[in-house]
């Protein structure tokens, strides 16, 4: 989708409101798609300090995974066999 490339990064890039970033990062990264990783890739090369910790914080809460729902995973996974 190379004509939302542009709209996506001024919304990555949103100078007036870091949780418009954040939260477009976010959404983007949930996509898990060829879309959504590259153009928050791309912005990662043209931020400041503190839009790239929002969008480092984005990356956090969409890949990490926290051991209580690991452990809920498993549990929930060992209750169906």
């Amino acid at each position: 989708m190379p004509e939302a490339q542009q709209p996506l990064q001024q919304l990555l890039l949103d100078a007036a409101d870091t949780f418009v970033t954040r939260a477009t990062a976010e959404a983007l990264l949930r996509r898990e798609d060829a879309t959504g990783l590259p153009a928050v890739a791309s912005a990662l090369t043209n931020v400041d300090d503190n839009h790239a910790d929002w969008i480092h914080t984005a990356v956090r809460d969409v890949f990490t995974i926290y051991a209580y729902k690991r452990d809920a995973a498993t549990r929930r996974a060992r209750s169906h066999r």
